[in-house]
């Protein structure tokens, strides 16, 4: 795939797009609903996942009787618990999902410290997934061995959120190789990360100035749950001859051909649908997350944005690199919907003016949180400092779901441009993706915006933090839309 933005740096693949060419089937759906037979498809070609109404929602798992404290950790816990109603009380570190099966939660809520099972505990988890024959925790993330699949596969399960592997070492907690840590500290006290936080853009960006002082042919650094990880453009690098902490944070080293992914997939399969949701919307009502085309290849759409009196509508930059006409749902002249005006390449985003008289609306996104505002990096340095959840729904995976795992900065990836020594700092967001895994299900899913999931605070609901633009193992890479809205681009209401 040819593409104006190539993450060279690292190993990182862009998110496979379809092919533009697909045989065309007739409207069989409600508009802004995917066609129910891609829908059934997409349940069925899961193990993991029984048909349910259509639904992409998960099976819910039915209620389990509160067990007996079993630990001063439980009883601590059980403090937030409203007797009236067992429900966990929502607190900044509560990310549990409806679809938890366990009564218990793993992490405390109030401050984000995060503990193991007890027996009792493991032995309710096993009744719950039979499968399951091990575990271990990750930073937030808890890491669930059933070597079968099970049954259903909640997103979070006892507070945390949850990965299913047919071996959980198959989960890499680094993403690199550690440093020595008997080397000393060259961050100190001035570069130290508040517990169960994450650092602001400004501290990220001075500890990537610390660091290429000290470090040959640093291009990136990124801090993941509890840990930092330096990107070099090298391969000549021995990790043991670097320090192993930063900040009194580990270090970790990645670089071009050392790179491996944080996990193998869940034990889920790609969906079975050739070529996902190829409904031609046109008629009923654009949203974001329908299929659109360039000359060779097919992504999602974004949203519509409004700068004074003009509109256009964000697309996935390298998907209409070579071409700036764009179609919906295929490449066929009476299929053209606009062509690209305006080109952020360093962000992957596009702007293209839609054809008179297309409507397009932001007020719906299929079974996704409609998208209600964009957020600049001091908005999360400021209000999203831990993890969250997040979603985004592309034309061929529906939706699916991301946790924040950190932010990062690190020298853009054009061909055309230098990394050392380059003076601009890319700013991004980096997601654990949760949801259909890897081929076919996730191909397409690049320019469908990243939203905030449902809530009903309306500080947080619908915000939007950029749109999807590549993988990079689990982690789903967003470019900050800094440079979108210093250019007079906000999300348009309509």
């Amino acid at each position: 795939m040819s593409t104006v933005l190539q993450a060279s740096t690292t190993r990182m693949t862009m998110f496979k797009t379809q092919s533009s060419v697909h045989e065309h089937s007739k409207f069989h759906t409600p508009p802004r609903h995917r066609p129910t037979t891609f829908l059934r498809n997409l349940t069925l070609s899961s193990p993991y996942r029984h048909p349910q109404d259509s639904s992409l929602f998960r099976p819910a798992t039915p209620p389990t009787p509160t067990p007996q404290y079993s630990s001063p950790e439980a009883v601590s816990e059980a403090q937030t618990i409203n007797p009236s109603t067992s429900l966990i009380v929502a607190t900044p570190f509560d990310v549990t999902k409806p679809d938890d099966p366990m009564p218990f939660r793993l992490r405390n809520p109030c401050n984000g410290k995060v503990r193991r099972p007890t027996n009792e505990e493991f032995q309710r988890i096993k009744t719950q997934f039979p499968q399951c024959t091990g575990y271990k925790i990750s930073g937030p993330v808890f890491v669930l061995q059933c070597p079968q699949p099970p049954d259903t596969t909640p997103l979070t399960v006892a507070g945390l959120p949850a990965v299913f592997l047919s071996d959980m070492r198959d989960y890499d907690d680094l993403g690199g190789v550690l440093g020595n840590p008997r080397l000393s500290d060259i961050g100190g006290s001035e570069f130290r990360v508040e517990e169960n936080r994450y650092p602001s853009f400004a501290l990220l960006e001075s500890a990537f100035k610390k660091l290429s002082q000290s470090l040959p042919n640093v291009v990136k650094l990124h801090f993941r749950y509890t840990h930092w990880i330096v990107t070099l453009s090298s391969s000549y690098f021995d990790a043991a001859n670097s320090p192993g902490k930063f900040g009194k944070r580990p270090v970790v080293y990645t670089w071009p051909g050392q790179y491996k992914s944080y996990s193998r997939p869940r034990l889920m399969t790609p969906s079975v649908t050739t070529g996902g949701d190829i409904t031609d919307y046109r008629a009923f009502g654009l949203t974001p997350g329908v299929k659109v085309v360039g000359k060779r290849m097919a992504t999602s759409s974004g949203v519509i944005v409004q700068n004074g009196v003009e509109r256009r509508l964000t697309l996935a930059d390298h998907g209409f690199s070579h071409i700036d006409e764009v179609y919906h749902p295929d490449v066929l002249s009476q299929w053209l919907i606009g062509s690209v005006e305006l080109r952020f390449p360093l962000i992957d985003v596009a702007l293209c003016r839609l054809v008179t008289p297309l409507n397009y609306s932001n007020k719906q996104y299929f079974t996704a949180n409609p998208p209600k505002r964009f957020v600049t990096t001091s908005f999360v340095d400021e209000y999203i400092t831990k993890g969250a959840w997040f979603e985004a729904e592309g034309f061929t995976s529906g939706r699916v779901h991301m946790f924040y795992c950190g932010p990062a900065v690190g020298y853009p990836g054009l061909e055309d441009r230098p990394h050392v020594g380059d003076p601009y700092l890319l700013k991004e967001y980096q997601l654990e993706y949760f949801g259909p895994e890897v081929g076919d299900a996730q191909e397409g899913l690049c320019g469908a915006p990243v939203v905030y999931e449902k809530t009903d605070d309306e500080d947080y609901d619908g915000i939007v933090l950029g749109f999807v633009w590549m993988n990079c193992g689990r982690d789903v890479i967003v470019a900050a839309v800094d440079e979108l809205l210093e250019s007079g681009w906000e999300l348009a209401d309509c």
